[in-house]
């Protein structure tokens, strides 16, 4: 089946006038309206409203019912391969048609850059319609949800706000929050105060030894110190070598050859009180001379008064103490 589009004046269409462009968009959006934008209180349409008329080519005649259209769109009017595409089932009164494009097939970020874009139709199984048809910018275009390309605005201004830049590009917005490049080193400024001295840090761990210094000046003599306790009786140091024999020293005995008597008075023997000649106190028996005096306590004999005559080798109970007598000698 051949068709045909054409360019006529304004006709009711279920109960509205449309206006009928031959296979051209009734509406085309930017590049920056489709994709990319944030979320805004009113939201700008991620679609292109089209509309037409289709003749049959040979009757002239309007197209009724319902026939598969592809619509395309390509960067120039030769492109063998389209940069979007999408088809849609549609239904054809008295030849009026209209579709929402991009409902199919979402425009992507890249179908419009900024640069020219073209559409071209295909109904059913003909070939596809020429020449294709500019896609031009609508009102939507003055209020894109996002800029996908450079910008040249004399001025930038918010609403609600004013000015933020000039038409010399300078920021004359809030500054709050701006910070600019890192400008050049000032000059070192004056020393402040001396702070306050802080607290003292914990201590360090312990170096390693240090050489030994020199030996310093010889102190004074302190002060004798208390008396430790006795120690330990020590073990007996060896004897000693036997000294010189010394002076003899005075005597009241008198020496006579090999005899030494006493005349100035009496002599004792293990007593410092003797009340004799010789008064000998002692627990052993001594042997040897004695002489005893006729006056003698509990002494008999002739010319005492011992009961019998002594002889040498008798006992003698000397004050409690027994005696040998070794011999008798007369005393003249």
């Amino acid at each position: 089946m051949t068709t045909r589009t054409t360019r006529n004046p304004r006709r009711p269409l279920g109960g509205r006038l449309l206006p009928v462009w031959s296979r051209r968009t009734a509406a085309a959006v930017a590049s920056a309206l489709l994709l990319g934008a944030p979320p805004i209180a009113a939201a700008v349409p991620a679609t292109i409203a089209h509309q037409g008329r289709l003749y049959d080519a040979k009757t002239s005649q309007p197209v009724e019912g319902e026939l598969a259209v592809s619509f395309a769109i390509y960067e120039n009017q030769i492109s063998p391969a389209p940069i979007w595409v999408e088809s849609h089932q549609v239904k054809f009164e008295s030849g009026y048609f209209a579709v929402a494009l991009g409902s199919v097939m979402p425009f992507q970020q890249s179908t419009f850059d900024g640069g020219p874009r073209y559409l071209g139709i295909t109904v059913g199984g003909d070939s596809e319609m020429k020449p294709r048809a500019t896609v031009g910018s609508v009102p939507y275009a003055l209020v894109a949800g996002d800029a996908t390309g450079d910008i040249t605005p004399s001025s930038v201004s918010i609403a609600d706000y004013g000015q933020v830049i000039d038409g010399n590009g300078k920021w004359v917005g809030d500054p709050t929050g701006l910070q600019g490049p890192p400008g050049p080193q000032g000059p070192k400024g004056d020393a402040g105060p001396q702070g306050s001295k802080g607290d003292a840090g914990p201590a360090g761990t312990q170096g390693p030894k240090g050489d030994t210094g020199p030996a310093g000046t010889q102190g004074p003599k302190g002060d004798t110190g208390p008396a430790g306790a006795q120690g330990p009786k020590g073990d007996t140091g060896p004897a000693g070598a036997q000294g010189p024999k010394g002076d003899a020293g005075a005597s009241p005995f008198v020496l006579s050859g090999n005899d030494a008597y006493y005349t100035a008075g009496n002599v004792g023997l293990g007593t410092t009180s003797p009340v004799g000649r010789l008064h000998v106190v002692g627990a052993a028996p001594a042997a040897g001379t004695g002489v005893i005096s006729s006056s003698g306590v509990n002494v008999v004999g002739v010319g005492t008064k011992f009961k019998t005559e002594l002889n040498p080798g008798d006992l003698l109970m000397a004050q409690g103490q027994k005696r040998v007598i070794g011999s008798i000698a007369t005393i003249c």
